[in-house]
């Protein structure tokens, strides 16, 4: 199952369903959620002009679509939304600390 959202800002991207996604709360806390819980009005960050801006979430749709697609990025940014790099995880900040090495070694 995919989790397609749209933001405010015209921002637009589909995530497998355990997929972390950073949502901003109380504006200022950043809580990663897997996109099965992300919901309309949640607040993701999106670039703009080369900077990050909060942008609401106005549509989200879910849909079955064939095969498996996982983005790997070293930026954390999949279609112009900060994401999490990480899938089927429980804690982005452990996992993302646990393969620094491996991050390392790429660069």
């Amino acid at each position: 199952m995919f989790h397609t959202v749209t933001t405010v800002s015209g921002h637009k991207v589909s995530f497998t369903e355990l997929y972390l996604i950073p949502v901003i709360e109380n504006d200022i806390t950043v809580n990663y959620v897997s996109a099965k819980q992300i919901k309309i009005d949640d607040v993701l960050y999106v670039t703009s002009n080369d900077h990050l801006i909060a942008s609401t979430i106005t549509t989200k749709i879910m849909k079955t679509k064939s095969g498996y697609y996982a983005s790997l990025t070293m930026s954390g940014v999949v279609n112009g939304i900060m994401s999490s790099c990480y899938d089927n995880v429980q804690n982005h900040e452990s996992t993302h600390f646990s393969s620094d090495l491996l991050r390392g070694f790429y660069r």
